[in-house]
């Protein structure tokens, strides 16, 4: 009974296409032409001021933890500014962007609790990107195979593990931070091996090493920060290369053509053979610390074959997934990230990052494609933005007066339990709503 009193409300909550005047349409459209198309931004309705409430408590959730919060972003979209699935996907990438943006150069100067070098993670994000994004592809491709409730279901199981694991991880983490309150601190004769100074008499040591720990008391190291511009650069291109149904390929390759396909295999294969060079890099740069003397924490990749391939066999299949579910690598990544064991402090700024460059690349090519509601989108942005400084500044309060970074940990899964519940939820019902409608899904568009 519930279920049909949903639907039927659903039902008269769907726009006619057809209208005479304003009030033939519902609510946040304006009949144009006899149309009824989404109104602009300005006058600003209380659904525009409802709905950017909305998209600032989410980012400051989701910013305070390092996430982007873009499944929630999307719902509120469709649901309360009453934007349709294509229009309000292209503004959650926008949104997610801004909120992270923000959130990342707000955390750049922060520093590792244990050692003399950047919070974040350049050398983990290097071996990741890739691969997500490329899993991403494929996931893509693979939800238009998928029916429905196949999806429906895998995303359930999905979000309950990832939940479940960010639960994990928190207790674990302030598990872990009332036993390090019970240590005795270092005494200020034993501080410079905290922050790797490490003294060796013999010069072919000492001058590398002093070079690493003059590169990692940057705000980033040059290197890897060069070689992850590149790798982002190069993503871009592709994607701008290869085209999509919004919009066509920069050198001309027909989408769907026996060129797109040839063109999307190469350049996955190349994909993977890039990886499969920054894994052969980060290992030398690893042997070669261990050999001049580079104190490690405890917490950090030691960057060996089994790390190597286990990072990328992951961001796959993270990628795979988002795609697939239409829910973010990110959101996937980062209780895999504590699933391998990284800090706290060094997981939120890193994946803080990582929806950086996953967001942005998707934004850009929406708006490539004209996907985008400008003045919607910067007043969602704006939102998102506020939002963040809340959350980051609210979170570093809280951490910095109790100190306990597991309150970060706190904050995802707070989120993510919102997501487990909201969005199957909103799924279940738009099915059961558009039950009876074709579910025949095309990659290709048809003749």
């Amino acid at each position: 009974m519930l279920t049909k009193t949903i639907k039927w409300i659903l039902i008269f909550c769907i726009i006619s296409s057809a209208c005479k005047v304003n009030e033939d349409c519902h609510h946040m459209y304006d009949c144009v032409s006899d149309k009824c198309e989404h109104k602009n931004l300005m006058p600003i309705s209380y659904y525009d001021a409802l709905g950017a409430i909305c998209v600032a408590s989410v980012s400051a959730l989701a910013n305070a933890s390092g996430l982007g919060g873009g499944p929630l972003m999307t719902i509120i979209l469709i649901v309360v500014f009453n934007f349709k699935v294509e229009e309000a996907v292209p503004l959650s990438q926008i949104t997610v962007f801004s909120g992270t943006l923000i959130g990342t150069l707000m955390r750049l100067h922060l520093r590792h609790p244990t050692r003399e070098k950047p919070a974040i993670d350049y050398e983990l994000l290097v071996v990741v990107i890739t691969p997500l994004l490329l899993g991403t592809t494929s996931g893509v491709f693979l939800s238009m195979i998928f029916p429905v409730w196949a999806t429906l279901s895998l995303l359930t199981l999905v979000l309950v593990w990832i939940t479940f694991e960010a639960a994990r991880a928190s207790m674990k983490s302030y598990t872990l931070e009332n036993k390090e309150k019970t240590l005795v601190l270092k005494s200020s004769i034993n501080s410079e091996e905290q922050y790797n100074i490490t003294y060796v008499s013999s010069d072919r040591i000492a001058k590398p090493l002093q070079q690493i720990l003059k590169s990692d008391k940057m705000c980033a190291p040059p290197l890897l920060t060069t070689l992850l511009v590149f790798i982002y650069g190069y993503n871009v291109l592709i994607s701008l290369m290869r085209g999509s149904k919004y919009f066509h390929s920069i050198i001309d390759v027909p989408f769907c053509s026996a060129e797109y396909w040839v063109f999307t295999g190469s350049t996955a294969g190349f994909s993977l053979f890039l990886t499969l060079l920054i894994a052969i890099y980060l290992n030398r740069r690893c042997r070669k610390k261990i050999n001049v003397g580079y104190h490690f924490d405890d917490c950090d990749m030691i960057w060996n074959f089994l790390p190597c391939f286990i990072c990328v066999i992951v961001s796959i299949m993270a990628g795979i997934a988002a795609g697939l579910l239409s829910i973010g690598g990110g959101i996937i990544m980062s209780p895999i990230m504590y699933k391998l064991g990284l800090r706290t402090e060094v997981i939120v700024p890193t994946s803080s990052v990582l929806y950086v460059l996953t967001s942005s690349l998707a934004a850009i090519l929406y708006v490539i494609s004209g996907h985008i509601n400008y003045y919607y989108a910067l007043w969602v942005a704006g939102s998102a933005f506020i939002g963040s400084i809340i959350g980051i500044v609210g979170i570093k309060v809280l951490v910095n007066k109790y100190k306990r970074s597991s309150l970060m940990v706190i904050s995802m899964t707070m989120l993510l339990a919102l997501c487990t519940i909201i969005v199957p939820t909103y799924g279940i019902i738009e099915y059961t709503v558009n039950s009876s409608r074709d579910d025949t899904k095309s990659y290709c568009p048809e003749e």
